[in-house]
């Protein structure tokens, strides 16, 4: 968060930034306990340090369910209501829904109009960072002729891959082109300069196994399915720090497959390991991302979890 922050006023000192927070349902008791989530604590921090008002809409779904007028999580209705009539605030416990959306919506608008006085325009100074690690000189570069790849591959893009959609978007709108595998042996090596590095996947039912190397060390084996390849989606590991310096890094798929058992009933949902038993034998990448900075230890204080009150709460209810 904090790399994010110094980015975003590096590139322009004028633009304003406000948090804005949604913890989980298990965080409520907390919220009405006047106390945040250990998000919120750290991120708080953050906005302390660099001036940033925050909101957490949270707040007032907390204060909904324990009303009995909302409830945080149910399956999908037509018009979000229980059959109790109540609001339903997400079906998945962590985007809202419509009706959830316009709770969201009516803090946001609170929060702004009560900081609309607040301050005046003008370019934000930008303090020495709280950790030295902060991530602001982190990129992200699509994989193109920066990778050396070894074995049999395939570009996938909008014409010429299997139309795939991501959240309701178009897998290729943000990246054109996916390079895929399901070749064991096939690899993908990267050379760079800095301190980490990781390749953004598009994990899927059928996610394999693939083995790492970092530059002359024994290579260890990473899965690629996860608790959420239940479709589509992106996401993406960061390997551990590195001194600052040149490094390669090699990722080459095996024939060893992910125990989905062990994986899907992580979130002690047995009933999930049912949906999928696609032979999982390949490997989506189109993005790599890490930063040259270099790699210091964390500032103790952003380890401490405590309970920091955030400093913009709204009392106001929903009419």
């Amino acid at each position: 968060m904090e790399g994010i922050v110094r980015k975003l006023h590096r590139s322009n000192p004028q633009v304003e930034i406000c948090l804005v927070y949604l913890p989980g349902g298990e965080d409520f008791e907390k919220l009405l306990a006047g106390e945040a989530s250990n998000g919120m604590t750290l991120h708080e921090l953050v906005a302390e340090h660099y001036a940033l008002p925050s909101v957490c809409p949270s707040f007032e779904a907390a204060r909904m369910e324990h009303d009995g007028r909302m409830v945080h999580r149910a399956p999908k209705t037509p018009d979000d209501l229980t059959p109790k009539g109540k609001l339903i605030f997400t079906n998945d416990g962590s985007h809202p829904t419509p009706k959830g959306h316009a709770v969201w919506a009516f803090v946001v608008q609170k929060g702004l109009d009560q900081m609309r006085d607040l301050g005046k325009p003008g370019e934000h100074p930008l303090p020495s960072p709280l950790i030295e690690d902060h991530w602001a000189n982190a990129t992200t570069l699509p994989l193109g002729d920066r990778a050396l790849l070894g074995g049999t591959w395939s570009q996938l893009t909008a014409k010429t891959g299997p139309t795939v959609a991501v959240e309701g978007r178009s897998a290729y709108d943000d990246v054109p082109v996916i390079f895929r595998t399901d070749h064991a042996g096939s690899g993908l090596t990267l050379r760079f300069r800095g301190t980490s590095i990781g390749l953004k996947k598009m994990t899927t039912p059928d996610s394999g196994v693939v083995s790492i190397q970092i530059d002359k060390e024994p290579p260890v084996k990473q899965s690629l399915f996860s608790f959420y390849s239940k479709s589509f989606s992106y996401g993406g590991k960061i390997l551990p720090a590195l001194p600052e310096g040149e490094h390669t890094i090699t990722w080459t798929l095996v024939s060893e497959r992910p125990d989905k058992q062990v994986i899907l009933t992580s979130k002690n949902r047995p009933g999930e390991r049912k949906r999928y038993y696609r032979p999982p034998r390949q490997i989506r990448w189109s993005l790599v991302f890490g930063r040259g900075s270099s790699a210091c230890g964390r500032n103790p204080a952003l380890q401490a979890i405590s309970a920091w009150l955030v400093r913009v709460r709204f009392s106001s209810r929903l009419p």
